[in-house]
């Protein structure tokens, strides 16, 4: 019986992460963020794609679900919190002041099931120089949600914490 338990919990923990957000490096590097103490984030939806039924843009999707006020910064809001809860080294926050470095998660796709398809770059602020590009592909979100980018972004925030955790 308990090995039955344990393979059980095993499976579910298995399930569990393989719905996770995924992110890969796919050009630059991060290495210019060492010694960086705090980092900007934010967030660009302008040429999203929803994929229902039929696609459509992401801000034709919008208006047909009822949303809060400020939906974009409290999804950045829960990017921060995953991504600053993964990192000791460095620390994002909405609208910083006084950066070298911008995180901007570009959305691509937003399914029927809150999954983004998304690409993240890391930018010199000064230069507009992209250092850093990943791939991500977000975890289950709630496309009926208030905040529609709430999980998507909880995900992105974690995975990219973790990236920088391991590798700075």
């Amino acid at each position: 019986m308990k090995k039955i338990i344990s393979l059980f919990a095993l499976a579910f923990l298995f399930v569990i992460h393989s719905q996770a957000g995924r992110l890969e490096l796919t050009g630059g590097s991060i290495d210019c963020i060492k010694g960086q103490e705090y980092i900007s984030v934010s967030l660009d939806y302008s040429n999203t794609v929803y994929n229902g039924k039929t696609p459509i843009p992401f801000y034709e999707y919008l208006k047909s679900q009822r949303r809060l006020p400020n939906w974009e910064y409290k999804s950045l809001e829960y990017f921060c919190e995953w991504f600053n809860d993964e990192t000791e080294k460095t620390t994002v926050c909405v609208k910083c002041e006084d950066v070298e470095y911008e995180i901007v998660v570009v959305v691509n796709e937003f399914n029927t099931n809150g999954r983004i398809n998304a690409t993240v770059i890391v930018k010199k602020l000064s230069t507009d120089e992209t250092m850093a590009t990943f791939s991500l592909k977000g975890g289950d979100g709630d496309a009926k949600d208030m905040v529609p980018l709430r999980d998507p972004m909880k995900d992105a925030g974690e995975c990219i914490g973790k990236f920088f955790n391991k590798n700075l």
